[in-house]
C-alpha cells in the first residue's frame, strides 16, 4: 500500500460563505490500517466526513480504500476491509433488487479482455 492518500471534500471553513461550494483536496502520510480503522497526517475540516481516502497505486488511477469519518486530534477513517467490503457489495445489491451480485472468477491478463472472465450470478 502506498504511505500517502489524498481526501477531497468540501470542508466548512472553505465553503461556510459561498453560493456554490468547491471541492479541495488534502493529501498526507496514512498509517497502516489496524483492523477496520485506518490513520492519516492529513488536515481536515468538519464537511468533509464521508470523503473518500483515495490512494494512487497506479499512475493516474485513485482507488477508494476507505470513507473520512474522524478529524480533530486524530484524523481517521473506516478503512474497507474485506469484510466491510463483502457488506457494502452484498448490500447494494438487495438495495438495487439484485439477487446476487455477479462474481468473477481467473485474474484477468493485460492480453484478456474482461469480458472474457467467466462469471456467476
Amino acid at each position: 500500500m502506498p504511505d500517502t492518500a489524498l481526501i477531497a471534500g468540501y470542508p466548512e471553513d472553505l465553503n461556510y460563505s459561498k453560493k456554490e461550494k468547491e471541492m479541495y483536496e488534502a493529501e498526507g502520510k496514512i498509517m497502516v490500517p489496524q483492523q477496520e480503522r485506518i490513520t492519516y497526517e492529513i488536515d481536515t475540516m468538519p464537511g468533509q466526513s464521508g470523503a473518500p481516502i483515495l490512494v494512487e497505486l497506479e499512475p493516474d488511477r485513485w482507488f477508494a480504500i476507505g470513507v473520512h469519518n474522524n478529524g480533530g486530534d486524530l484524523n481517521a477513517g473506516c478503512y474497507f476491509s474485506e469484510r466491510i467490503l463483502k457488506y457494502i457489495i452484498e448490500n447494494i445489491g438487495l438495495l438495487l433488487g439484485i439477487p446476487k451480485i455477479v462474481e468473477f472468477t481467473g485474474k484477468p491478463s493485460k492480453k484478456q479482455s474482461p469480458s472474457k472472465n467467466e462469471s456467476k450470478i
